[in-house]
Formats: structure tokens, C-alpha cells, sequence
């Protein structure tokens, strides 16, 4: 058996990084269908913010106009912080030494790289949580209303048109089960798949959809605030919180609890738990579509959803992993970057003469945002 640390890929830290980027290709889940155009400066760091820049709305009119009518550029920011950098990696005995490189890579590479590709999807998957738009869930043996009813929000939001190219649906193991014992899937005569169920276990596209099962799918907990409230004051419109003052303050707004304010059609997801006080700053999703006056009346949705699927837009969230600079002087190491997805991993390789050990890690850096709630819905059970 040829020894590891004399095999001609033995040191070659970009070997290695591709081998631990195929895993993460592979074993991404929704990053495959969120935005991952957007790039970070080649000086970028964890902690470094990326300036999102979206562009403004117009209002066709009557022409001609005079040149003083037409308005300034004013582009709508949001901002994105490369905020995630996370790996893995372990010490080599001598035992391990005489492995092929093949086996070393699947049984030490891959499960570090498939280790990191699970943190990245479940930050993804998070978002959903985001999203302010909700639809019940119909009866089990009605299952393929769900998404004319999904459809019919993204209408009323004023969504791009639901195309399989776009548009995906995630899903959970409930929803999984459900679908797969759904006759729109099954029956030759409506799943027009040609029975990719059947045969490969595969869900495919409905609806305009592409459908795919997660595990790290979300469920959002009950909130147990008050649910009398008001807005606390004028807020400008864009702000990222909501002020409310609380009645009788009590218990505590969870993430993914929605609110409505009075006079105002847009709905707000609350990002971040928070315990109800007498005077309350919860984060939003999106920012305030309105001004507020101060002292609307606001009503909470806190219902706990035991099961999630969030249909959405691949502009509704977006994905940004920067490469990660060489370590320093003794460690090799290489980062190797997907041209096409932009995905990014770097390999590390270094030894200790004291412990007469050699060391071996993946890590990755990456930002994630919602850009726009209003491109997805969750379906709610």
C-alpha cells in the first residue's frame, strides 16, 4: 500500500481543497437556488460588510416631461456582512499515514467538507424564517392546492412570473411524506414526470416549482407576548426595527412571528427573538415599507409551525463565500474557487515535530442575507 506522505499529491493543499469543494457542490442544499452573484472584495474578511445595491422602482407618465421632472438616481442599499467562517479538520496518527489518497479523502476530507456544507445550508435554510408571507397548509388528501394558494401570494406581491428556472420550494420530511402520497405525483396522468417519482424518488418541478427536500428545513416556535400593541412613535421609512410599546408587557416575540401594522399592507417578520418590554425594538423583514405617524395599532401572528416549505425566488435570498488569503509562514495551503458558483473552500497543511503529528482542515467564509421577503411565502402546518 503506498504510503500517504510520500504520494506525489501528499502536500498539495489545492488537491485537497478541490477534492473538499466537489463535497460541498454536491451536498449544498439551498444554495443552489439563491443568488450568488453578488461578490466580495478580494480584501474581505470575516466581519467585512458588502453594500447590496438594488435598484428603484418607477412610475410610467405622460410624455413629454420637462428635464427638471426627472428624478435623481436613488437606489435602494441593503447591507450583507461576511460573518460566517467555520471548518473542521484533524491529526493524522501512523496508523492513518499508509491510507491511499483516495481513502483518505473519503473517509477524513469528505465528512469535514460535507460538515461545513451543512453549516452554510443551515444559515440558508434560516431565512426562511424571514419571509412574511404565510399560507395554511390544506388537508392531507388535497395536498396540490398548496400551491395555487403559494402561487397566489407571490401574485399579489407583485413577484416575477413562477418559472422552474427562478423559482424553487423547499421542503421538509412532513411535507415530503405528504407529497409523495399525493395522486398528483403518483398518477401517470398528472404528474407528468414520466414517473421520476416512481422510480427515482424524485419530487421534480410542479407548478412552476422545483421542488427539493431539506433537512435543515426550519420550524418556527410559538410567541408569547402580549398581542396588544402599538407603534412607538414616528419611524422612518427603511428602518430595519419597529418600535412598539406594549400594554401589558409578557412573555416574548420569536422569530418568525409576523406582524401587521394599522393602515400598512405590507406584513413584517420579526428576525430575532426578543422579550416583550414596555417599550420594544424588534428587527423586521423587509425594512418599513411606510412611514409610521406613531401609535398604529399592530396585531401579531405567533402561531408555531410544527412544518415549514418556503416556496421563493432566487432573488429573494442571496449567498456570498469569499476565498479565504493563505495562512502564514509553515502551513501550506490553497483555496480553490468554483468559477461558475462562486462557492470557496482552502485547505490547510501543517505539522508538529513535537507531537509528530501532521494536521489537515477545510474552512470556508461566507455572508448570507434576505434580499427581498416579498419573493417567497412559507406554507404552514
Amino acid at each position: 500500500m503506498p504510503n500517504l506522505l510520500t504520494a506525489g499529491l501528499a502536500y498539495d493543499p489545492y488537491f485537497y481543497a478541490g477534492a473538499g469543494l466537489e463535497v460541498l457542490y454536491k451536498r449544498l442544499g439551498m444554495a443552489f437556488f439563491v443568488d450568488r452573484s453578488l461578490e466580495a472584495e478580494k480584501a474581505a474578511e470575516k466581519g467585512s460588510t458588502i453594500q447590496l445595491r438594488r435598484a428603484q422602482k418607477f412610475t410610467a407618465v405622460n410624455m413629454p416631461i420637462a428635464e427638471g421632472s426627472f428624478a435623481d438616481v436613488a437606489p435602494d442599499y441593503s447591507n450583507l456582512q461576511i460573518g460566517q467562517w467555520k471548518g473542521q479538520g484533524f491529526k493524522l496518527t501512523d496508523k492513518e499515514r499508509s491510507l491511499t489518497v483516495e481513502r483518505f479523502v473519503s473517509e477524513h476530507l469528505e465528512p469535514v467538507a460535507a460538515s461545513i456544507a451543512d453549516a452554510i445550508d443551515q444559515d440558508l435554510a434560516s431565512m426562511a424564517l424571514e419571509v412574511p408571507w404565510i399560507v395554511e397548509d390544506v388537508a392531507p388528501t388535497s395536498q396540490h392546492e398548496d400551491f395555487p394558494n403559494i402561487r397566489q401570494t407571490l401574485f399579489n406581491s407583485l413577484a416575477p412570473s413562477v418559472n422552474p428556472r427562478d423559482y424553487a420550494y423547499m421542503i421538509d420530511g412532513v411535507l415530503q411524506n405528504r407529497y409523495e402520497k399525493s395522486l398528483t405525483f403518483l398518477q401517470a396522468n398528472t404528474a407528468g414526470d414520466n414517473a421520476a417519482l416512481q422510480r427515482d424518488g424524485v419530487l421534480g418541478q410542479k407548478y412552476g416549482f422545483t421542488i427539493f427536500a431539506n433537512q435543515n428545513a426550519p420550524t418556527a416556535v410559538a410567541g408569547t407576548a402580549a398581542t396588544t400593541f402599538t407603534v412607538n412613535g414616528v419611524q422612518a421609512k427603511g428602518n430595519e426595527t419597529l418600535v412598539l410599546t406594549v400594554g401589558t408587557p409578557s412573555g416574548s416575540f420569536r422569530r418568525g412571528n409576523v406582524l401587521t401594522i394599522a393602515g400598512d399592507a405590507q406584513l413584517y417578520a420579526i428576525k430575532a427573538d426578543i422579550a416583550a418590554a414596555a417599550s420594544t425594538t424588534v428587527s423586521i423583514s423587509p425594512p418599513l415599507a411606510k412611514a409610521t405617524a406613531g401609535g398604529e395599532a399592530v396585531t401579531a401572528d405567533q402561531t408555531a409551525s410544527t412544518s415549514i416549505g418556503t416556496a421563493f425566488h432566487r432573488r429573494a435570498f442571496a449567498l456570498v463565500m469569499q476565498p479565504i488569503e493563505d495562512a502564514g509562514p509553515g502551513i501550506l495551503s490553497g483555496t480553490v474557487v468554483d468559477p461558475i458558483t462562486g462557492l470557496a473552500l482552502r485547505a490547510r497543511i501543517w505539522g508538529s515535530g513535537g507531537l509528530g503529528a501532521t494536521f489537515w482542515a477545510l474552512d470556508a467564509l461566507w455572508g448570507f442575507k434576505t434580499l427581498n421577503p416579498n419573493l417567497g411565502v412559507r406554507l404552514r402546518i
